[in-house]
């Protein structure tokens, strides 16, 4: 007597940190263009909601909006 568990299917993951590099093309405050290289360092951690290929999905989109951000309120640039 006893509960039978059936896996319909396994999905096996890396647990360790994983680097991504992206490169984001963005503006400045004088119009110029910034080419910026991001390395990231993440560790996977809902592989359920989002899927196995979170660092194509989510990891673009996130650091391109934040580098954006970071050196249009930031003056990168030198004058």
């Amino acid at each position: 007597m006893g509960v039978g568990v059936k896996v319909e299917k396994s999905i096996t993951f890396d647990c360790h940190w994983r680097p991504q590099n992206v490169p984001v093309i963005t503006g400045s405050k004088d119009l110029q263009n910034v080419n910026i290289t991001l390395r990231i360092l993440f560790l996977v951690s809902t592989p359920a909601s989002i899927g196995e290929d979170y660092n194509e999905q989510v990891l673009p989109s996130i650091t391109s909006e934040m580098l954006k951000s970071l050196v249009t309120r930031l003056e990168m640039i030198t004058q």
